[in-house]
């Protein structure tokens, strides 16, 4: 359960969405460890713009 995933991460971390189907969403928890969360950010932001700007 998601008590049970929240007791064993550490105080910052996030989820990454794999795949989704029609009534479930697959993730990975992943550590922010050397401000990974933050740059992912970022690289999505730049993505989009650039896809924007085509």
């Amino acid at each position: 359960s998601a008590g049970r995933i929240y007791d064993k991460v550490e105080d910052k971390f996030f989820v990454r969405v794999m795949f989704t189907t029609q009534s479930k969403v697959i993730c990975k928890v992943e550590e922010n460890s050397d401000g990974i969360l933050e740059k992912e950010i970022q690289t999505q932001i730049e993505a989009a713009e650039e896809w924007l700007n085509k």
